[in-house]
């Protein structure tokens, strides 16, 4: 099965929680919720100016993603609703990682950083939250991984 929508690039892919679609960013500005067994474009999400680079779907509980982008905003989406839920600023490009080294866990209630977890001696590539545990991973342009364990 092929899907076809963005006008750009497809920069990340990401299953939902429960496997019956897909999530895609791409640089025309645009995240796409896909249906894993038809292949239809069921959503389309507009609201970043500039590039869309990197996308992450909650792994469980409500249908929510997030989206980081060159317009400096990370934005949180419900997929029941039009148009993003938040938007968290930034002085710089919003990545899947952090040009300064560092990864960030924000609190999207509180709006504030939660965990600034430090380690990587170039830019972070690439995170991921362990599925049960407090734990993040980040994988980074220096050619290692960290895990990070989240104090309660």
């Amino acid at each position: 099965m092929m899907m076809q929508g963005h006008k750009n690039s497809v920069l990340e892919l990401h299953w939902t929680a429960d496997g019956d679609n897909l999530l895609t960013c791409s640089p025309d500005k645009t995240l796409r919720l896909w249906d894993a067994t038809t292949g239809e474009s069921v959503k389309c999400m507009k609201g970043h100016q500039s590039f869309v680079n990197a996308c992450s779907v909650a792994p469980k509980g409500k249908p929510l993603c997030v989206s980081g982008s060159d317009d400096g905003t990370a934005k949180l989406w419900d997929f029941r609703r039009k148009g993003a839920v938040a938007t968290f600023a930034d002085r710089f490009q919003v990545t899947a990682g952090s040009a300064c080294r560092n990864v960030f866990v924000w609190d999207f209630d509180s709006r504030r950083v939660l965990y600034k977890l430090p380690g990587h001696d170039g830019a972070v590539n690439e995170t991921s939250f362990h599925p049960t545990e407090p734990i993040v991973g980040s994988a980074g342009s220096d050619g290692k991984i960290f895990l990070g364990e989240l104090a309660d």
